[in-house]
């Protein structure tokens, strides 16, 4: 059962504090504005119309990209362990606005803890149902390519392989993986190897060159010039910025 501690619509130019651990469990839920995050060895930007979950006692660090207006839940659990990390995808953010509305509205009335707790409970239903039903209806074709790139990620894979692997021309690929996932089967490769990449960078000493190799990129100056393209600079310098 969760117990909400309050609701609140926050605006920011910068948070207070940037790194560390949130007291109690958080969501953020952002209307307009931007902001940028590392949790659990992953880093993430999220923007309006993203639902953003901080766990209490899980480490990060965050900034705002840009003045941001957001709902600010604070709630208790004793089931921490099966709270999601970051970024929630909500298709129904109207629903979801909703609900944090009225929950904006009881936080200011007595004797409302019960509906404030059922209004919580709706949130979490619908974040378990949108889930539900994404993982229902993901094609078994954009299932099979995902666990292909999980299980060779340190090595190179070509698009004729992927191809073969999902029973399909590179051609068919291409059309129906961007048609299922919005970008093409190498563009999704490319951002999980930078992604393992940005986490080994953050919370390893490794050598740049050994991180390159064991994210399935040719050579170290591959790995340069690709990160460098979609991150905006070096990993030297990337690991530098985000060092603790």
């Amino acid at each position: 059962m969760k117990t909400l501690i309050d609701c609140r619509h926050i605006s920011l130019s910068e948070f207070a504090i940037r790194k560390g651990y949130q007291p109690q469990n958080a969501l953020f839920y952002i209307t307009s504005g931007e902001i940028e995050f590392l949790m659990a060895g992953e880093r993430q930007r999220a923007g309006e119309g993203d639902l953003v979950s901080f766990p209490r006692d899980v480490y990060f660090e965050r900034r705002m990209l840009r003045p941001t207006e957001f709902y600010y839940v604070r709630y208790e659990t004793a089931d921490t362990g099966a709270l999601p990390v970051g970024i929630i995808r909500v298709n129904n953010t109207g629903r979801l606005l909703s609900t944090l509305q009225y929950l904006l509205q009881l936080n200011e009335l007595p004797h409302t803890a019960h509906l404030k707790d059922a209004f919580l409970a709706d949130v979490f239903h619908q974040l378990e149902v949108e889930r539900l039903m994404s993982v229902n209806t993901e094609d078994s074709v954009t299932v099979a390519v995902r666990y292909f790139y999980e299980k060779n990620l340190h090595r190179k894979i070509t698009l004729a392989e992927v191809a073969e692997v999902a029973c399909l021309s590179p051609s068919g690929l291409n059309r129906h993986f961007k048609k299922s996932v919005g970008v093409t089967p190498m563009e999704y490769l490319t951002a999980l190897r930078l992604k393992k990449a940005e986490a080994l960078l953050c919370h390893t000493a490794m050598p740049i060159a050994r991180i390159a190799a064991l994210c399935g990129f040719e050579s170290p100056y591959y790995f340069s010039n690709t990160f460098k393209k979609h991150r905006g600079e070096s990993p030297a310098a990337y690991r530098h910025k985000y060092e603790t």
